[in-house]
């Protein structure tokens, strides 16, 4: 959830930076959220692939992105369905 820190405004509207987001809030890594896909963003994206039961590859694809569950703005983790990345409750 958006604790106020500079790093989070900075860094709030990139891929990764939501991915990192999601890893801390979802899946209770301790990252930086800085836009970097680095190995410590892979280990957690592995964490979180296991946890989400699929290959713990640390390689972002359709089955990691739909198996996961994915924070919304108000820190809320919500699973990914549809084409049209439509989040549901989960």
């Amino acid at each position: 959830m958006n604790d106020g820190s500079d790093s989070y405004w900075q860094c709030q509207w990139g891929f990764v930076c939501d991915l990192q987001y999601t890893l801390n809030t979802c899946y209770g890594r301790s990252i930086a959220e800085d836009g970097s896909f680095g190995p410590a963003t892979k280990a957690a994206l592995q964490y979180a692939q296991g946890k989400a039961g699929v290959s713990k590859d640390g390689i972002f694809g359709p089955a990691t992105r739909s198996a996961m569950l994915w924070a919304n703005w108000q820190g809320v983790c919500l699973h990914y369905h549809g084409q049209k990345g439509h989040m549901i409750y989960s």
